[in-house]
């Protein structure tokens, strides 16, 4: 009986360090397989699932969706992403976003260079979150958002 409870402290422990690592802003390591995919509905009607999007608490899932993904390089090698999202809350939503990069290698680059950017949301508005990477190195890229 104690070792179940140990059992059950501990799991929670695990738990409680990975949302706090995922609270606390982006990786040294691109999105993996571990990474819950977000479905993406486009205007066309066609749905694809990105793991370049992460939702840091799961009650945004279920307040915003993502309607679309753009994945494009400026005239000077640039990637510029841009992800439009739409609110479903009843009310003012209001949330906080910010863009990782990675390299090739999967090395999260300029860590620093990208803070967190509020944004409020009536039921029923979009937003598009746009931005361009800071170095030609960059290949990748997530976008977290969170709830302040």
């Amino acid at each position: 009986m104690m070792m179940q409870r140990l059992g059950r402290w501990k799991g929670l422990g695990i738990a409680g360090v990975g949302v706090a690592l995922l609270v606390g802003g982006c990786r040294t390591t691109p999105v993996s397989a571990e990474t819950p995919g977000v479905v993406i509905r486009h205007a066309d009607g066609s749905t694809e699932i990105t793991r370049e999007v992460v939702f840091a608490q799961s009650r945004l899932t279920r307040w915003l969706r993502v309607r679309e993904l753009r994945r494009q390089n400026t005239g000077h090698g640039l990637l510029a992403p841009g992800i439009t999202v739409q609110s479903t809350y009843g009310g003012t939503l209001r949330f906080e976003y910010r863009f990782c990069w990675f390299d090739a290698a999967g090395r999260e680059v300029a860590a620093d260079t990208d803070s967190w950017k509020p944004v409020t949301l009536r039921r029923g508005e979009s937003k598009a979150l746009d931005s361009v990477a800071p170095t030609p190195e960059v290949t990748a890229f997530q976008l977290i958002l969170r709830v302040p």
